[in-house]
């Protein structure tokens, strides 16, 4: 989708239009949840800080200042709950996370890539891996960069930096994979083998990793336990309510008791639904 179809549909989820949240939602789902798992210690985590996420993102889309923020504010969104959820964990678990490696050392930047880090599945988490491992700074940088594609003022922004503190940081961060793979990966630099230089590399190896490891069914789950397809809906259910469902017998005495005290009640329909009487509060 282009950028310009992209600002179309932010504009009219600004105006509280359901179906072009929805669809902006869907857009960014693989991406959002992509981010989390990068950036959290499990699944669990990373599911929990996506619907977070997507919560944040009914609440303020309203409030955004112009289309042309979305991008900036939702890489924002993303950075500080995937922090606090590594924070709270550290705090629960006793960890203690170093934000930079200490000390300098003498490995250049990488340049490039084999050709078959690109190809073969295994190779490619492996690189994935190698990132996941990297100080939280660094790895956002190359999560902005090589997977978002922003460029260094978009992602410096995000980052509340400066384009050449941000273009700094980067560099930093492919010295440190290389080092990584130096330790790790064993002679992945050997002669005749075919390279390719790191933009694209990294940007493929993480788009078909993002791919295999975020399927549709994960997003649309992610997505109704947000909330996303009830948003903006008029007597809804808001985003992050804790929702029960509710069938036959028992949703028969919650009328009941709705009746005789006067609650209201929000009720979502299913098929399985009993029909509401006409003196439920609603």
């Amino acid at each position: 989708m282009s950028e310009n179809t992209l600002m179309a549909v932010v504009e009219k989820a600004r105006a509280r239009d359901r179906a072009a949240f929805i669809q902006l939602c869907e857009m960014k789902a693989r991406y959002v949840l992509y981010y989390c798992r990068r950036n959290t210690n499990n699944p669990q985590d990373a599911e929990d800080a996506a619907q977070e996420v997507f919560i944040r993102m009914q609440k303020g889309i309203t409030k955004l200042s112009a289309p042309e923020a979305f991008n900036t504010w939702l890489n924002k969104l993303l950075i500080n709950t995937c922090s606090s959820v590594r924070r709270k964990n550290m705090k629960e678990n006793g960890n203690i996370s170093l934000d930079d490696y200490s000390g300098e050392f003498a490995s250049d930047a990488l340049e490039s890539l084999p050709q078959e880090y690109i190809e073969d599945a295994s190779l490619r988490e492996a690189v994935v891996e190698l990132i996941d491992d990297l100080p939280e700074k660094y790895r956002n940088c190359i999560l902005l960069y090589y997977y978002q594609h922003m460029n260094y003022a978009q992602a410096a922004e995000v980052l509340g930096v400066t384009p050449d503190v941000f273009k700094y940081n980067l560099t930093l961060a492919r010295k440190h994979l290389k080092l990584e793979m130096d330790t790790r990966m064993g002679e992945w630099q050997r002669p005749g083998v075919q390279m390719v230089a790191v933009s694209p590399a990294l940007s493929a190896i993480l788009s078909q990793s993002a791919s295999a490891v975020v399927l549709p069914a994960a997003m649309q789950q992610c997505l109704t336990a947000a909330g996303v397809y009830t948003a903006f809906a008029a007597g809804g259910v808001a985003a992050g309510t804790i929702t029960t469902f509710f069938t036959g017998p028992v949703l028969q005495g919650l009328i009941s008791a709705a009746v005789a005290t006067g609650v209201a009640l929000t009720v979502l329909f299913t098929t399985a639904s009993p029909p509401l009487p006409a003196n439920v509060p609603v």
